[in-house]
């Protein structure tokens, strides 16, 4: 298990590197692995990994106005939200809704879909802190 959270720290640090050379869809290409990986509970190194890595590749997607692939991204990261913490998950959700909703690439009823969506899961999951 560490030897995979190591793995993932240092594919995370490989794709900061790459965004700052400039070579941003290799970056996201790499942060999208690691989001797609499955993130073990118990296991804080990688869950905080993939936590990063989830951020930066919402950013990542916002500064490259793929809002499609962001509103993805907000839907794939449900399951991860259910291992951490209602608190870590609010952040992770806010940042990542706040950053959706400033994209100006993204239509007002794909904005309205994802706010209706994420209050909808937030009420399932008892989870109402996402509400804003």
């Amino acid at each position: 298990r560490l030897d995979e959270a190591m793995a993932g720290s240092k594919e995370f640090d490989r794709a900061l590197v790459l965004e700052a050379a400039s070579r941003l869809d290799e970056a996201m290409e790499l942060l999208s692995a690691i989001v797609k990986s499955p993130a073990l509970s118990g296991n804080d190194q990688r869950i905080r990994v993939k936590e990063q890595a989830t951020l930066k590749l919402g950013s990542l997607f916002a500064k490259q106005d793929q809002s499609d692939e962001l509103y993805h991204l907000l839907e794939h990261t449900r399951p991860f939200l259910l291992v951490v913490s209602k608190a870590k998950a609010a952040k992770i959700v806010r940042s990542l809704l706040d950053t959706f909703l400033n994209m100006k690439t993204a239509e007002n009823s794909q904005k309205i879909s994802a706010c209706m969506e994420w209050i909808e899961w937030a009420k399932n999951q008892k989870r109402t802190d996402r509400k804003s």
